[in-house]
C-alpha cells in the first residue's frame, strides 16, 4: 500500500523566489513552460501535488529525496534539485541543501554562488559531488533555471560529460544572457 504522505509537499519549506526566466504568460497551469507541457495541482485522494509531465536539462525543481546516510527513516524530504539529464521514469539530478557541512564527516559543502539567479530564496549548497537518480514522480514544482556560475560549479565538482555541460550552458545563456563556454568545458574534462 502506498503511503501518500511521502508525496505531499512539505509545508515547512521556504517558498521559492519568483522565476524570472519564464515569461508570465507561460506560467499558467495549462500552458507550457519553456516548450514543455505542464499539468499543475492535480487532486489525488485528497492531496494536492504539482506534477510536471516533462522536465528539461538545467531546470531547478523541488524533489522528494531520501537521505540513507544520515537518516534511517523512510520519509522523503523536499529539497531543490537541478535536472542534469531527464529520462523516462528516472532523471539524473544534482540535489541542493541548506546545510553547509556534512553531518557524517564534518567536511564543508560547495556553496551555490548566486542562489537568487537559480530561483532559490536563500543560501544553498551542493548536496553531493555525485549525480543522483531520482524518480520522475518525486519531482514537483518548477523553481528556476541554472545560471552560468552554477554551471561552472557543477562542471568543476561533478564529473559531467561535455555534452551535459554544453546543454546546461545553453540553458544559462537562454535564461540569464550569453557568456563564453570554453572555461566550463575545460573544467569538465
Amino acid at each position: 500500500m502506498l503511503n501518500y504522505r511521502l508525496h505531499r509537499p512539505s509545508t515547512r519549506t521556504a517558498k521559492p523566489a519568483l522565476d524570472t526566466c519564464t515569461p508570465p504568460e507561460m506560467i499558467n497551469a495549462f500552458t507550457a513552460v519553456c516548450g514543455r507541457n505542464v499539468r499543475s495541482v492535480e487532486k489525488f485522494k485528497g492531496w494536492q501535488k504539482d506534477f510536471k509531465i516533462e522536465h528539461a536539462v538545467g531546470e531547478v525543481v523541488v524533489g522528494a529525496l531520501r537521505n540513507f546516510y544520515n537518516d534511517s527513516s523512510l520519509d522523503k524530504k523536499a529539497r531543490p534539485v537541478i535536472i542534469l539529464s531527464p529520462g523516462g521514469c528516472q532523471h539524473t539530478v544534482a540535489p541542493l541543501t541548506t546545510q553547509a557541512i556534512y553531518k557524517s564527516t564534518g567536511v564543508r559543502r560547495k556553496k551555490i554562488p548566486n542562489p537568487a539567479a537559480c530561483g532559490l530564496s536563500g543560501d544553498g549548497y551542493l548536496w553531493s559531488a555525485v549525480p543522483r537518480p531520482l524518480d520522475r514522480i518525486d519531482l514537483r514544482q518548477h523553481i528556476g533555471w541554472v545560471d552560468h556560475a552554477m554551471v561552472m560549479l557543477l562542471a568543476e565538482t561533478m564529473s559531467l560529460s561535455p555534452r551535459t555541460v554544453t546543454q546546461l550552458w545553453q540553458v544559462a545563456n537562454r535564461c540569464h544572457g550569453v557568456a563564453n563556454l570554453s572555461t566550463a568545458l575545460q573544467l569538465s574534462v
